[in-house]
């Protein structure tokens, strides 16, 4: 099975994809899975998943900001359809599964390719309210996965409540392993 990520490329997409896939990996230990990330180029989050053994790709992407910019028009007339272009052909290539999308600007391009080729796209959406590339995507999303009950513009028949992906390590810390170095960086208070 091949499953292809994307996100936005800040940590607030990726450090989530990072946790999912050790729970994948986790819970289904087999070496029949391929991890793939389709999005922008971010140093930061490319490293991170490569970390983890995902095939990284990148595309050209533009966002859409809700006020006037002069920004908006290279954007939307020239990034964002190159962006799908990219992502029409990678997914092609790439033949994935389904795509699973954390959001933000550079994942809208690969949820409206995936939608052309007719894969299935699975959504997060970590905040209660959505930014505009999940509102888009959740119309043709097969599932969308929120952190909470109340998260707006999401058609509940399709939605589901998960909880926000944390990495275990950040759930398994140790105070007594942590004390000697909370000491030299935090500051005491008098």
């Amino acid at each position: 099975m091949k499953i292809l990520f994307t996100g936005g490329g800040t940590g607030g997409h990726v450090f989530p994809l990072v946790a999912i896939v050790r729970e994948i990996r986790r819970i289904y230990p087999k070496k029949n899975l391929e991890f793939y990330y389709l999005g922008p180029k971010d140093e930061f989050g490319l490293i991170l998943l490569a970390q983890e053994g995902l095939i990284i790709k990148t595309i050209i992407s533009g966002k859409v900001r809700r006020y006037f910019s002069w920004q908006n028009f290279l954007d939307i007339f020239i990034k964002i359809p190159l962006g799908v272009l990219q992502s029409f052909f990678y997914l092609l290539i790439l033949n994935p599964d389904l795509v699973f999308s954390k959001g933000g600007s550079g994942s809208i391009s690969v949820t409206v390719s995936a939608r052309i080729l007719r894969i299935p796209v699975f959504l997060h959406e970590s905040d209660i309210v959505p930014g505009l590339s999940n509102q888009q995507t959740s119309k043709w999303a097969k599932k969308v996965f929120v952190s909470f009950p109340k998260t707006e513009y999401f058609d509940p028949k399709r939605t589901t409540i998960v909880g926000n992906p944390i990495r275990k390590e950040l759930l398994q810390g140790d105070a007594k392993i942590a004390g000697p170095y909370q000491e030299r960086i935090a500051p005491r208070r008098c």
